[in-house]
């Protein structure tokens, strides 16, 4: 028996081919996808930053004691670093602007803050990323300092910003330092020289080198000496040969710190000087009245002072140069 196929069975199975083979042509380009994707953009890597403050007295003062009584100058600097990872290399370490500093001062019975707590780091030529603290010191002891700072995220450029947890931000931004100060009683060292004129016989100049004060037990910022006061006479009489006793008189000094200040009162006794005139034809021994000149009072930096001062008491004049030296 010879079937036949049917005449309309040709054009369905041309149909069903090219069916068949678009099918497998989108299995294919479908199965290629993720080859042909565009790969994940790969985020670049964050920048490396480093923040810090460093802490020191004034550089004028830096190593040297502190006497009480002065004021002092904290330099409070910060720094900012950073490390570029694309280019392999490190942004060099230079001072940050505008940076809110706050000092911590655990001592204020021997230090105590007389500027502002919070300061910003200056833009100033002198003071170029730094702050300055200032303070009064009170008594003798270390007075340690802390000084703490969050540095502005601006600091950070602001792809890296976006890369940071919160908390990673806040600890990389924060900073902090410490510094001490080495405060001492600095015991005045006092010379004096008295020039007495009484022009044309005589002078006689007065003089003690180096009186060291010592504190006084029982009151807190007074000092006392006593010691004794050398002193040489000149006398001119054409023709005479004038001799004299080596003398001396009492001198007693007290000085009361005033902050930054020693009021200095000192009081001398008065003597009498022995003087014998060899002239031709004839000897004589005279006594000399040297006056105690009063009572002086001086205004003496406790960092030192050289002052000079001056009277007329008819008919010599009198000048005493005062050289205070603070013994730290």
């Amino acid at each position: 028996m010879n079937l036949k196929e049917p005449t309309n069975f040709r054009p369905m199975r041309f149909f069903y081919l090219v069916l068949t083979k678009i099918t497998l042509m989108l299995l294919i380009i479908l199965s290629w996808q993720p080859v042909f994707a565009a790969a994940p953009e790969i985020a670049t890597p964050k920048m490396a930053y480093t923040f810090e403050l460093t802490a020191h007295l004034d550089r004028r003062r830096e190593g040297a004691p502190v006497c009480v009584g002065e004021e002092v100058t904290i330099i409070v600097r910060a720094w900012r670093q950073g490390y570029d990872p694309d280019l392999n290399r490190t942004i060099p370490r230079n001072w940050a602007f505008n940076v809110p500093v706050e000092v911590n001062n655990p001592n204020p019975d021997l230090m105590a803050l007389t500027s502002p707590a919070m300061r910003r780091t200056s833009m100033d030529l002198e003071l170029t990323g730094a702050a300055e603290f200032k303070f009064k010191t009170k008594k003798a002891g270390t007075a340690v300092l802390f000084f703490e700072s969050m540095f502005p995220e601006r600091q950070i450029d602001e792809q890296t910003r976006s890369q940071m947890a919160a908390a990673e931000l806040r600890e990389t931004l924060y900073a902090s330092a410490r510094t001490s100060v080495n405060i001492v009683e600095c015991v005045p060292e006092l010379s004096v020289t008295t020039i007495w004129n009484s022009p044309p016989m005589y002078q006689f100049i007065a003089t003690f080198q180096r009186a060291v004060l010592q504190p006084d037990a029982l009151v807190e910022g007074r000092f006392v000496y006593e010691g004794l006061e050398d002193i040489t006479l000149t006398y001119n009489i054409p023709g005479c040969d004038i001799t004299w006793e080596k003398a001396q008189r009492l001198v007693n000094i007290e000085a009361i710190r005033d902050g930054d200040v020693f009021h200095v009162t000192i009081q001398r006794a008065s003597v009498t000087l022995q003087v014998t005139f060899t002239c031709p034809g004839f000897t004589e021994t005279k006594y000399l009245d040297i006056p105690s000149a009063g009572t002086q009072k001086w205004d003496v930096s406790v960092r030192g002072d050289v002052l000079t001062y001056y009277q007329y008491v008819s008919p010599a004049s009198v000048m005493w140069v005062l050289e205070a030296k603070a013994r730290k």
